[in-house]
């Protein structure tokens, strides 16, 4: 009986350290994710509001690269181009 006590405690204690030190694989976060650290915020031309840059919704127009907060405002500047033209 105690031989079994040991065992399940020895396999606890391993099962818990091995959870604990992959969490980040397991659950698919990562330190960057929970970093604080600031991000640059660029203007969106169309609506004025500001973004990441790292958001998808982007156009490379000449050598500009410019920025927006939703597919909407994209595609109303690509029209503006096309009428500019």
């Amino acid at each position: 009986m105690l031989f079994k006590l040991i065992i399940l405690g020895a396999a606890a204690y391993f099962g818990f350290s091995f959870f604990r030190k992959n969490k980040e694989k397991l659950f698919g976060r990562s330190k960057k994710e929970d970093d604080d650290s600031p991000v640059e915020l660029v203007k969106d031309p169309v609506c004025d509001t500001f973004v990441e840059m790292d958001t998808p919704f982007k156009v490379k127009y000449y050598d500009r690269v410019y920025y927006f907060c939703s597919q909407g405002c994209r595609d109303s500047f690509i029209e503006q181009m096309k009428k500019r033209r």
